[in-house]
């Protein structure tokens, strides 16, 4: 009864450790711009942004970052990752644009989300977020989040929002 006792007062403290959260990857909240009038919100448009899998990164960084990709581009920093179960997205470049969030090394569990995506004019606002867990494994990823949006969008520009960061891309 006392090792029973013993062993669930252990679990218990190791479960409790482990919630705490990392703060190696800055973590976001979408923006949210309260001051936004009723005419502002009407001529957004949502854009559909789709999710790309089967692809890791070569690319190294030491924070996050955000990319527009042209065909050579994405070959130049991401291969294919084929297993067993997985299957890859393909791109087709001549309808579709890519682009892509990443974030450096780790040992963490991390989550990149796209929280919202809309045209306003001409560019194309793409929110996003990030999570990073705290139980640490025992090998290193490099966090990756590849998507495609329409190329027949009339944009002159991309802005990436996470938080308070704000990177603006213009658009060939």
């Amino acid at each position: 009864m006392k090792t029973i006792l013993y062993f669930a007062a252990m679990t218990l403290l190791i479960s409790a450790c482990g919630q705490n959260k990392s703060n190696d990857i800055p973590k976001s909240a979408p923006v949210v711009n309260a001051s936004q009038s009723e005419s502002n919100l009407q001529n957004l448009k949502n854009v559909e942004l789709t999710d790309v899998d089967g692809y890791f990164s070569t690319k190294r960084v030491t924070s996050p970052e955000v990319m527009l990709l042209n065909e050579m581009d994405f070959d130049k920093h991401f291969h294919p990752a084929k297993t067993l179960d997985n299957v890859l997205t393909l791109i087709d470049f001549d309808t579709q644009r890519a682009g892509a969030i990443i974030l450096p090394e780790t040992k963490n569990d991390v989550t990149i989300s796209l929280d919202s995506s809309y045209l306003k004019g001409r560019t194309l606002n793409i929110v996003y977020s990030i999570m990073q867990e705290s139980a640490e494994r025992s090998f290193t990823i490099t966090p990756a989040k590849i998507f495609t949006f329409d190329a027949s969008l009339s944009i002159d520009s991309v802005a990436f929002y996470n938080g308070n960061s704000i990177v603006k891309f213009a658009v060939k």
